[in-house]
């Protein structure tokens, strides 16, 4: 085992390079962004909004037609799908070489995608580049292969929590869903790792968020009237409903065997046509977040982009596109709490804060579900809006109680697929028995008047 000393080090320099990494794949994501829809400032739906019609469609088919030839070259260098665009997952706990160029080149066509407009994660090539970073710096220190499991795991999360500017949840991240184990050393190489690469990414930044992602003050508040509460129960259930299709869709959409470049670039015309109906479905979600925490948004309009935005994310998925899904997941959720706020609000007036209410537990919700890691879609949802520790413990409630209502629905199905399975093989063991068995002779009874009883017999 390495010197404590010497693996500390070693977490800080991987830090400080996942910082550099997340600041590296942002600044790119908005350089493709400003060429594809030609905008100099403001955020992505200003540059989709107000560039033009023929723009809107050709920008998404482009960047999704270049980046799926990129796919494409890339399996055919590798020969398979799976060691052309690995999991990140299992190329950190995979023992070496590390698949580097694989890796940094998949990543490299998610940021075209995304920052063409394609309806897909980011927070993907991040981590694989915090990851790449991390395992080139340390390659030579000596680290076992424990240490450089949980070493190259810290900066995945490391990674992530520079994009988004939350170093709790980007630990949190490492530890429960790359690494998932709890142990002393675990959370301590996750919590350095993401600590630095945040200080980093908003050094390189000007002293701004990484993430870009601004969300009104308003969202931080939790509504106090105990008229909220039964809104924030309905939003729930529609984060649930909306998270269970949600990854229902995705799983159904996943295309293991092929990656068609003409089959990216018809998902990105796809898009780039509705995009002209609602600039809001264009990128990886967070218009439709900021979509949602505007309440002049109306209300017909969240339901749309609630129904559209799995969809036009499942057909790149369908594609063979690979990236996040968090993004995506939490928009749609936030989306789905803004319509049960609104509809709430303008239906009793004298409700007041369920829309920034439902909008948190909701996203919350839905990424616990998408996600598969309550704690994680928590944290992130409240260091997004800068909660405090109130907000962290209703997120905190909202998204294990949304992560086990698709368990338990999971287990009641197994059980009474194994119940009514028991029941119809005894059945049939039944029937089987009664073809088998002779049947006793029955004797005939004989009616002796109308006053005789039925069941005596003859003598």
């Amino acid at each position: 085992m390495t010197h404590p000393a010497r693996f500390l080090a070693a977490l800080m320099a991987t830090g400080i390079l996942a910082g550099i990494a997340g600041a590296f794949c942002t600044a790119l994501l908005h350089l493709v962004q400003h060429l594809a829809f030609a905008y100099e400032s403001g955020s992505l739906l200003d540059g989709v909004a107000h560039t033009r019609a023929a723009r809107r469609v050709l920008a998404p088919t482009i960047g999704g037609l270049l980046a799926g030839l990129g796919w494409r070259l890339l399996r055919a260098r590798h020969g398979d799908r799976d060691a052309a665009m690995p999991r990140l997952r299992d190329a950190i706990d995979r023992p070496r070489p590390f698949p580097s160029f694989a890796l940094l080149s998949d990543a490299a066509c998610q940021v075209l995608v995304v920052g063409s407009g394609g309806s897909i994660g980011r927070e993907a090539a991040p981590r694989q580049l915090a990851a790449i970073l991390g395992n080139a710096a340390t390659a030579g220190w000596g680290l076992s292969d424990r240490e450089r499991r949980l070493l190259l795991a810290s900066a995945a999360g490391a990674g992530l929590a520079a994009v988004y500017d939350v170093p709790a949840a980007g630990a949190v991240y490492a530890v429960c869903v790359l690494l998932s184990e709890w142990s002393p050393w675990a959370v301590t190489a996750a919590t350095v790792t993401s600590l630095c690469a945040v200080r980093t990414a908003t050094a390189l930044s000007s002293g701004e968020s990484a993430s870009g992602i601004s969300i009104p003050a308003t969202a931080t508040i939790v509504g106090t009237d105990w008229r909220s509460w039964p809104v924030l129960a309905v939003s729930v259930v529609a984060a649930v409903m909306a998270g269970t299709a949600f990854s229902a869709v995705m799983a159904r959409a996943a295309h293991p065997r092929a990656t068609s470049a003409l089959a990216i670039a018809a998902a990105g015309l796809t898009v780039g046509t509705l995009s002209m109906w609602q600039p809001a479905l264009a990128g990886n979600g967070k218009s439709i977040a900021v979509s949602a925490l505007t309440t002049t948004t109306p209300v017909e309009t969240l339901v749309v982009l609630v129904l559209l935005k799995p969809i036009v994310t499942a057909v790149f998925v369908r594609a063979g596109a690979t990236a996040g899904l968090l993004t995506p997941s939490f928009a749609t959720g936030a989306a789905a709490g803004a319509v049960v706020g609104l509809t709430a609000e303008h239906s009793f007036p004298g409700i007041q804060n369920a829309v920034p209410l439902c909008i948190l537990a909701a996203a919350a919700a839905t990424v616990s579900i998408t996600e598969g890691a309550p704690l994680f879609a928590a944290v992130f949802t409240c260091e997004l809006v800068h909660g405090g520790a109130s907000t962290l413990a209703l997120l905190s409630a909202v998204s294990f109680a949304a992560h086990r209502v698709p368990v338990l629905s999971t287990r009641l199905h197994h059980v009474t697929t194994h119940v009514i399975a028991r029941a119809a093989a005894a059945q049939t063991v039944r029937i089987g028995r009664a073809r088998h068995c002779p049947r006793r002779p029955t004797r005939p009874t004989v009616s002796l008047g109308p006053d005789a009883a039925p069941w005596r017999e003859a003598e």
